[in-house]
């Protein structure tokens, strides 16, 4: 009986042993993924611009959709420096670009695992101007800069996957 117990004592002690060398062992300071992606997320910041949008056929689509790390999290946007309580998606259309404003900024308040965003404009009369850009974690990714649709019927339309 005493051989017993001093056998199950050795082999839990191997055992808490290898579990800690295995636990210690997994954790690191960086980690092996330097570019901020998978569970942590990454900061995405996309700047649209369009002018000017006519009231008369001109079409203007902007969409963004995600998911921040933590699956919970239902405020994930803010556009143009302004919380959107409850979005996981932001749209923008023609009366958004009537408004007055030119502009938007829209950028994640937590980080993000899974986006997509997708951007249609269609022209008819006068010349439409866009810039489009997307940043990840502080870096241009994509980058449509004083761009011009010109003439009737025109358009631009991409779809990304960030």
């Amino acid at each position: 009986m005493k051989k017993t117990n001093t056998f199950f004592k050795n082999a839990s002690g191997i055992f808490i042993f290898f579990l800690l060398l295995t636990g210690i062992s997994s954790c690191s300071k960086n980690g092996d993924n330097d570019n901020n992606d998978g569970a942590k997320g990454k900061s995405i910041r996309i700047t649209i611009s369009v002018s000017p949008v006519e009231d008369q056929g001109d079409f203007v689509g902007f969409a963004l959709a995600g998911a921040g790390s933590d699956i919970n999290e239902n405020s994930i946007w803010k556009v143009n420096g302004t919380i959107q309580n409850s979005q996981k998606a932001i749209s923008l259309g023609k009366n958004d670009f009537n408004k007055g404003v030119g502009t938007y900024v829209i950028e994640s308040a937590v980080p993000i695992t899974n986006a997509t965003s997708s951007i249609d404009l269609i022209n008819h009369g006068a010349d439409m101007n866009y810039s489009f850009k997307i940043e990840i974690n502080g870096k241009v990714t994509v980058e449509e800069t004083n761009k011009k649709l010109s003439g009737d019927n025109t358009s631009f339309t991409k779809h990304y996957t960030l």
